[in-house]
């Protein structure tokens, strides 16, 4: 039992909001939102298990020492609520899915063992798609979470209903459902977005089926796949061990998921630590990181003068040339070579920042030192710069 998935509805731009239909002409949606049960789906809002909407105004339900009541203060009208952090209680969950006469996901290792073949009506041209089919989340560093999107296409004429349930066929997992999960069917004639994230708690695989039904009989599945990574975190550091006259210069990178000041190779071949910015995940839609100019820091100045250091995670960049795209795994273990660059001119690329530690630039005649390291034996690994 190692891992939390949480599973929700959302748009691509507003990943925390839990259940938007895309479709903005649906009828049948009396004032701002749409009663469903005691559930209420909100058009460019958000959708929690334990709103309940009478009256079509949302009253967020929480539990206290004598049950569940109404919280309080009620929020204003058209203003949306946040979801919180707290995990949706059992009973809410079956709940949810009793009133619709769903049962609730199966957890137990024999969960999906009578899921059977994926229904082959659901595909090219069918009335429901779903893109990507498989989520891969690569490695994710225990404790840390990621997210993923995938998207549900509806050319249904008809409103389709659509219901969740988390599957484990290949692993033990353990699927924690946070409050805004299991969902309440969605009846949509739109397309929906579904976004799932991962919280690996050890480095046990996911292999797992996330499935959802329509009302029309078609059922999607959508694979999960990915792993956690114990985090070997390695400090590389760059250090003037005594006062040296004159700047010396770092190039850096001011998304921060990278040190060019620093390279590692392994085997022979340089490695990419952490994502590039200028590729997307596979799988999803956009980059995940802002690229930023070449700048160059002072080493000698600012707060930290006399060393410049960067923390490596211990994962890497590996691109699939196919499509296009990246992977995010963890380094192998062994032996590693980190080569240190600096130098004592730049060439600047404006004088109007003169005197700020960091500006837009390029470090002039590199000079590199390499230090020999292994991974993941050596938290920290540094050059140290004699001065006179």
């Amino acid at each position: 039992m190692s891992h939390r998935i949480r599973v929700g509805l959302c748009p691509l731009v507003a990943l925390f909001a839990v259940a938007c239909i895309e479709d903005e002409a649906a009828p049948g949606c009396p004032g701002d939102g749409v009663e469903s049960g005691d559930f209420c789906v909100y058009r460019q809002g958000i959708q929690e298990t334990g709103f309940r909407c009478p009256d079509h105004r949302p009253v967020r339900y929480a539990e206290g020492p004598n049950g569940w009541a109404p919280a309080a203060p009620e929020p204003p009208a058209g203003q949306p609520f946040v979801c919180g952090e707290a995990e949706a209680p059992p009973e809410r969950v079956a709940a949810a899915f009793a009133a619709v006469g769903e049962p609730a996901a199966d957890l137990g290792p024999d969960a999906g063992a009578d899921l059977g073949a994926p229904d082959a009506s659901v595909g090219p041209g069918a009335c429901l798609q779903v893109a990507p089919a498989v989520l891969d989340f690569g490695a994710v560093a225990v404790g840390e979470t990621a997210m993923l999107q995938a998207q549900v296409l509806n050319a249904c004429d008809h409103v389709v209903r659509l219901t969740e349930e988390v599957l484990e066929p290949d692993t033990a997992l353990s699927f924690m459902l946070g409050p805004e999960l299991p969902l309440a069917p969605v009846e949509a004639r739109g397309s929906v977005w579904l976004a799932v994230s991962f919280t690996p708690f050890d480095d046990t695989p996911v292999n797992g089926t996330w499935r959802i039904a329509a009302e029309n009989g078609q059922v999607l599945r959508v694979a999960l796949v990915g792993r956690g990574h114990t985090v070997a975190q390695t400090l590389f550091r760059l250090r003037i061990n005594n006062d040296i006259p004159e700047s010396i210069y770092a190039q850096i990178a001011l998304d921060g998921a990278r040190a060019p000041w620093v390279t590692v190779t392994h085997e022979g071949a340089e490695i990419w630590m952490g994502e590039r910015c200028a590729l997307q995940r596979c799988g999803q839609p956009d980059p995940v990181c802002a690229l930023s100019g070449p700048m160059v820091r002072d080493v000698t100045e600012g707060d930290f003068q006399g060393e410049i250091t960067f923390a490596w995670d211990g994962t890497m960049s590996e691109v699939d040339a196919v499509a296009n795209c990246e992977n995010i795994l963890p380094a192998p273990p062994g032996a590693y070579v980190a080569r240190f660059c600096y130098g004592f001119q730049a060439d600047f690329a404006s004088e109007d920042d003169a005197g700020q530690r960091d500006r837009a630039g390029t470090v002039a005649n590199p000079q590199c030192h390499d230090v020999a390291f292994t991974l993941p034996d050596d938290e920290v690994v540094e050059y140290a710069l004699e001065g006179g």
